[in-house]
């Protein structure tokens, strides 16, 4: 019979999948725009902590954000999630409030360190953004009277993702005062937008008019990233000395995109509808996109972190350029943006101690942290920004010999994005993301006397 932890692993997926379609109607007012409403690519642990990732480095939570950071993997690492999200939307116009939901995969993730510890390498699949929006407006025209117009838009894209790190120096951490490693990700950006605009008369008198827009989103890109580690004090008599002081981490990232094959294809069209369904008159106009032009933003990241056997505390900044994107944004101005995140982690008991008679309390990790971006959108000379407060745990459960730990991760992230002014939409959300992290040893090194 397989081990406790090794069937929780098996259950986990068919769990995640289950709850992933719990929630189906979420709106995304700002989705309509650009991408979409991009997603984190932190994971569940991280998110806790504001969502760092350039000078985040961990033993056992995988960070695609910054590829470096995979060789401080220690054991093979299998890592996943899901969320759920909850939103309060304020009609700046009227005042009047809608709440809608959401339920989703949030990422799965492999790590692999290598036998002499030189080397890491890790694989996954995030969302990288979602289109989930639906309202009507009533309006009146002098000729053709009472009509209604429709917007409508569905959709997400992913990343596929494989990379690996090098580190320059020993990886034993509890010895070594310097450490230096590069890393780099092969990423695929990939899936499809759909958006509709109808113009619904309501009667036979005139035709309904219909523009739709499917873009086919096929990205390659890089990101690449490098993080130096300083132990400031070196261990002088025994290991639990060395363990005992303190690191410093500096760390950077870029993501540019290398090839694209993406395509936008718009149709404008003429119907009625028909007991039978939708009749098209004509299609007044068809326009393939040009593939090639419609590319991801370039984006750049910084950050430092401070951790000792108990704490960890970090801050960074990023910068996104989306002047050559060329991505289609009717009514709306896509500017370069930036977002400074800042977070900690406390544990009690240090991550390397974890006999099992200490008390549960005493094993959890707790995070704190937050983070403000000024967006990618303005609606005429009005920045839709967003900013969030973040909560989170980790609980593990380690086998008798310590040879294998799973870990349940939740974090918890409240905000808001957008604004009531000049008649816009205020998004206050609340969302919960639960994950896991499996770490065992996968690959051992036999020696012989």
């Amino acid at each position: 019979m397989l081990p406790t932890g090794k069937r929780i692993l098996l259950f986990l997926p068919l769990l995640f999948l289950t709850m992933s379609r719990a929630f189906p109607q979420e709106i995304a007012a700002y989705s309509r725009f650009g991408f979409g409403e991009l997603t984190r690519q932190s994971f569940t642990a991280a998110a806790g902590a504001g969502g760092l990732g350039a000078a985040y480095r961990s033993p056992f939570h995988i960070n695609s954000i910054n590829p470096a950071s995979y060789t401080s993997l220690r054991l093979t690492t299998i890592e996943g999630g899901f969320y759920f999200a909850h939103k309060s939307l304020i009609d700046g116009l009227s005042d009047r409030k809608y709440k809608t939901g959401d339920g989703f995969f949030d990422h799965f993730a492999l790590g692999f360190p290598s036998i002499k510890k030189k080397l890491g390498f890790s694989c996954g699949i995030t969302p990288y953004s979602k289109m989930k929006y639906s309202f009507t407006q009533n309006r009146t025209d002098p000729v053709v009277g009472d009509y209604v117009k429709i917007y409508d838009g569905n959709g997400r894209l992913y990343r596929l993702y494989v990379g690996g790190a090098y580190n320059f120096f020993k990886t034993d951490t509890f010895t070594v005062i310097n450490q230096f490693s590069i890393g780099v990700n092969a990423a695929y950006i990939f899936g499809t937008l759909r958006q509709f605009e109808v113009l619904d008369y309501g009667s036979s008198t005139f035709y309904n008019t219909r523009v739709s827009s499917v873009l086919d989103m096929n990205n390659f890109a890089l990101n690449t990233g490098l993080q130096y580690v300083r132990r400031l004090k070196q261990g002088e008599t025994n290991t639990r000395e060395m363990r005992d002081n303190p690191d410093f981490v500096a760390g950077a990232y870029a993501s540019f995109p290398v090839v694209s094959a993406t395509s936008l294809v718009e149709t404008w069209d003429r119907y009625v509808v028909l007991p039978a369904g939708i009749r098209v008159i004509d299609s007044v106009s068809y326009v393939p996109g040009n593939s090639g032009n419609i590319k991801i933003p370039v984006e750049f990241g910084a950050g430092l972190s401070f951790s000792n056997k108990n704490l960890f505390i970090g801050a960074e900044g990023n910068y996104s350029i989306w002047d050559n994107t060329n991505v289609p944004a009717p009514d709306v101005q896509i500017d370069n943006s930036w977002t400074v995140r800042g977070g900690l982690e406390l544990t009690p008991t240090p991550k390397d101690e974890l006999p099992h008679e200490v008390k549960l309390l005493e094993k959890i990790t707790y995070r704190l942290g937050g983070y403000y971006s000024n967006g990618n959108l303005t609606l005429n000379q009005t920045r839709i920004s967003e900013f969030a407060a973040s909560f989170g745990l980790s609980i593990p459960v380690t086998d008798s010999d310590n040879r294998q730990v799973l870990r349940f991760s939740l974090s918890l992230e409240a905000g808001s994005r957008g604004t009531t002014n000049s008649g816009y939409l205020r998004e206050n959300f609340v969302r919960i993301s639960f994950g896991f992290t499996f770490s065992q040893i996968w690959f051992k090194k036999l020696r012989y006397d």
